[in-house]
């Protein structure tokens, strides 16, 4: 018997600036590092409509990174 998943196709969705929606998952590490490095420095970006604070997408952004075991 398979684990039931609830969760399964509820991966959160990147929407681009030009309003492609993209999940993290297919985000390429050096687009991720980019928009975390945007976030640091000037500490805000456009809102998301997943309705997370700058903080909690760059916290969502380094775990995505370490879950591919990338150098941040």
């Amino acid at each position: 018997m398979r684990p039931f998943k609830f969760f399964n196709n509820n991966e959160i969705q990147w929407i681009s600036y030009s309003g492609q929606s993209h999940p993290l998952s297919s985000l390429h590490k050096l687009y991720l590092l980019r928009l975390m490095r945007a976030m640091k420095s000037n500490g805000v970006y456009p809102e998301q409509n997943h309705n997370f604070t700058n903080k909690e997408w760059y916290d969502i952004f380094k775990e995505e990174l370490i879950r591919r075991n990338a150098n941040i």
